[in-house]
């Protein structure tokens, strides 16, 4: 109503919008523009830091390429310490959409692993139309083995097959399901922040925050033609169309009911960082443990000075 430059003529006289950037103000801390340009998608950024009206169209993720975002898992990387898939000691989440319905929609369940400096690696994925919960639960445990379940996040409209999961061990939680919020946040896991290293191709400028292995084939295809939907008209809905949306709803709820913001993610310490060798994060592990331990026996044999007197 204020700022559509096709409203009724009787709008524009009783409303007029005045769009204004983040630029324009002035309180905000120093960092806070150069900290929201390095993470924020360019469709993202043109509504939240310049102030556009701008309809969201044609792909979702649209800086999404296997050239960025896919690793090769049969091959070894320094990364994961010379293994071709993540740690099993780095943490897993889970986001489980659960497949059936009058559309007969499938399966989508994304496993992504939690790196020390905050970056996610999808490693597996469970995809399928015609699945049944034993087998589902046979093939999550398999690809579990061995690895430590930090959070699993489902659609809460489908609470009655969740609760059947738990019954074969696989407990989860509701996810949040706000799906603007989790577009946003997902997309921001995705874009490319020029301030990091890409783990696995040096000559990429700058670096995603999300990765998917090669295998995951299902969750490739669909972030390739994720779209935002549009009415019979052709015009922009600024809501995800059904098609390809099935994995992209698990990736949204893992992220989004689990991980914070990335510019919310704290600076990683020396020992965190994904591409330093297993021997060198080890050391600057302990070093840091080490150093905690001497700044606290410096605080019990010298407390605070304190005095009291009479007056």
């Amino acid at each position: 109503m204020f700022f559509d430059t096709q409203r009724k003529p009787e709008w524009k006289q009783l409303f007029e919008g005045i769009s204004s950037s983040s630029m324009d103000n002035i309180f905000l801390p120093e960092d806070y523009i150069s900290i929201r340009k390095a993470v924020y998608p360019a469709d993202w950024a043109e509504r939240f830091i310049y102030g556009h009206f701008t309809d969201f169209t044609d792909l979702i993720y649209k800086e999404f390429t296997e050239a960025s975002h896919v690793w090769d898992d049969t091959q070894k990387w320094e990364v994961f310490g010379g293994r071709s898939t993540p740690p099993l000691d780095w943490p897993v989440y889970v986001g489980m959409d659960i497949g059936g319905g009058e559309q007969g929609d499938p399966w989508a369940i994304p496993f992504a692993a939690l790196a020390p400096d905050g970056n996610l690696y999808e490693f597996a994925e469970i995809y399928g139309s015609d699945l049944r919960l034993a087998p589902i639960a046979e093939q999550f445990h398999m690809i579990m083995e061995g690895r430590l379940l930090e959070g699993m996040a489902y659609d809460y409209a489908q609470r009655a097959a969740a609760i059947e999961l738990e019954e074969y061990n696989i407990p989860g939680q509701p996810a949040v399901k706000e799906v603007k919020p989790g577009l946003f946040k997902t997309a921001q896991y995705l874009h490319i922040d020029p301030r990091l290293k890409h783990p696995f191709n040096p000559n990429i400028a700058g670096s995603p925050r999300y990765f998917l292995a090669k295998s995951c084939s299902n969750g490739i295809r669909e972030l390739t033609g994720y779209k935002w939907a549009k009415d019979r008209s052709g015009e922009a809905k600024n809501e995800p169309s059904h098609e390809n949306s099935h994995s992209n709803d698990g990736r949204r709820y893992l992220v989004h009911t689990f991980r914070p913001l990335p510019a919310e993610l704290p600076k990683p310490e020396k020992w965190m960082e994904a591409n330093i060798p297993v021997m060198s994060r080890i050391y600057w592990q302990k070093k840091k443990e080490q150093d905690e331990k001497v700044e606290r026996a410096k605080a019990l044999t010298n407390p605070p000075c304190s005095f009291t007197g009479k007056a």
